[in-house]
């Protein structure tokens, strides 16, 4: 592996450390507070570190050759970034019905659901 991917695997490392304790820190203040917004974050958080640690790996086996792949691994690359943006679309889909449901009950039965 060449520098570049050194400097590159250990930055995404040390990033997916940070996202790890930023949604650790989120479903925590999530629990104590019961803050939607939070457990959005959290999550979002918790996404990015897993994609970081494999993005890790990515980075360490992207430009290994094999009879497959004759020019190199690169298209796991963007099999990473696909992955990660359908995780995050998930999230923010699921934000989104629970919402949806809470502003549907208020209008329709003026009822709160928080």
């Amino acid at each position: 592996m060449n520098r570049q991917g050194n400097i590159e695997r250990k930055a995404l490392l040390v990033g997916a450390f940070i996202y790890l304790v930023l949604g650790l820190s989120g479903w925590y203040t999530y629990y104590s507070s019961n803050s939607e917004a939070m457990l959005l974050d959290a999550n979002y958080n918790m996404v990015n570190s897993f994609a970081s640690f494999i993005g890790f790996y990515v980075v360490k086996i992207r430009s290994k050759k094999t009879a497959t792949f004759p020019w190199g691994q690169f298209i796991y690359e963007s099999l990473y970034a696909l992955v990660k943006g359908i995780l995050i679309l998930g999230i923010l889909i699921a934000a989104l019905w629970e919402n949806s449901m809470k502003i549907y009950a208020y209008f329709l039965k003026g009822k709160h659901l928080w």
